[in-house]
């Protein structure tokens, strides 16, 4: 269990459930304040370098349909590369999504 504090909203995440704390009073988070409460805080981490754009958003879709919380950012010093960056605890699963998502789009 994590807790995670913003700057109007203390959260508490679980596996399967999210609760917010609203001055004294807890309510079942939904999914905003859930993906809010996983990014708080969070390291991120590259898990694929893409090589153009459209790639990148490609991927960027399917970990999103998957659940995962995706950032996606140019890579420094070069032309045409993007980061595909997700939160450091998703680090496993979402390798095996990635490699899913790629292995689809090879055949």
């Amino acid at each position: 269990m994590a807790t995670f504090v913003s700057s109007e909203k203390t959260f508490v995440s679980h596996p399967g459930f999210c609760m917010c704390l609203l001055g004294q009073t807890w309510y079942n988070a939904g999914k905003k304040d859930h993906d809010l409460a996983r990014s708080v805080g969070a390291m991120w981490t590259v898990i694929y370098i893409a090589p153009t754009s459209q790639q990148a958003e490609r991927v960027r879709l399917r970990m999103t349909e998957e659940g995962f919380l995706v950032k996606v950012k140019k890579a420094r010093g070069a032309k045409e590369q993007y980061e595909i960056l997700i939160p450091e605890s998703e680090l496993d699963e979402a390798q095996e999504v990635l490699r899913d998502i790629l292995h689809s789009s090879l055949s």
